[in-house]
């Protein structure tokens, strides 16, 4: 499969030539919201030093990106919590 010659830069046609979708979230950025009241900012600190320190790894990651529901990404969020 050829990528549209229109795409930005050659690295990124690299990407979309991946067979493995998995892969190619991987290598794609990927951005967790995390809404806090603002009277809440220790308590979001310690979520966002927590997410970083689970998301270092590469198999949770896998995991969180096949996740097929909310319900299921929070609970692989919690079991790698409870584990660390």
């Amino acid at each position: 499969q050829t990528p549209p010659s229109n795409l930005p830069n050659p690295p990124f046609r690299a990407l979309i030539n991946r067979k493995d979708p998995l892969n190619l979230a991987l290598n794609a950025l990927q951005v967790i919201v995390i809404g806090t009241p603002v009277q809440m900012g220790k308590e979001y600190l310690a979520a966002v030093g927590a997410l970083a320190r689970l998301l270092k790894e590469e198999s949770l990651r896998r995991k969180l990106i096949a996740a097929q529901n909310a319900e299921e990404f929070h609970f692989l969020i919690e079991t790698a919590e409870k584990e660390a």
